[in-house]
């Protein structure tokens, strides 16, 4: 007759209890699901992350141009108290008269001074510009590709000749 080691010892091999089955994946599902709700928070929060940024960068590239030009100005095409434009001509004297023509190609804000253009923004639409004596008015709305519901309007306010 032989004698059980565990008996006589006290000890019992056990596994897990359904209880303690069911208590440890309750665990993970809670946990799964923090971590799933914390990475879609993450992500959403990366999207609008990216259309402020690029709100922000479109801003400062077209108001870094618009502001250069408008104050080089020593006239424009704009008539005093009229109707908004969609395309604006300022011409200055640099050594020889300079023309550049600010216009919307699609929704590339572009700068064209005869021989060189260059894009100054993207996202734009409706550009408008309006004059009311020595201030010009320039209003567009930019509309980030990927968040479009975060579109954002600018409006500057810049004196002609100011600069």
């Amino acid at each position: 007759m032989t004698v059980n080691s565990q008996l006589v010892t006290g000890q019992r091999q056990r596994g897990f209890t359904l209880l303690e089955f069911m208590v440890s994946i309750g665990f993970m599902s809670i946990l799964a699901g923090l971590i799933s709700g914390s990475t879609l928070v993450s992500i959403k929060t990366g999207n609008e992350s990216g259309a402020i940024a690029d709100i922000a960068v479109e801003t400062a590239r077209t108001a870094r141009w618009l502001v250069r030009d408008v104050h080089q100005a020593e006239t424009t095409d704009i008539a005093d108290l009229a109707a908004p434009v969609d395309t604006a001509t300022f011409t200055w004297d640099d050594g020889g008269p300079v023309s550049c023509t600010i216009s919307l190609i699609g929704t590339v804000m572009r700068r064209d001074c005869g021989v060189s253009g260059v894009d100054i923004g993207r996202y734009i639409t409706n550009l408008e510009f309006t004059r009311d004596g020595d201030l010009i008015t320039v209003s567009y709305v930019i509309v980030p590709p990927d968040s479009p519901s975060k579109a954002r309007q600018v409006d500057l306010s810049i004196a002609l000749g100011g600069g």
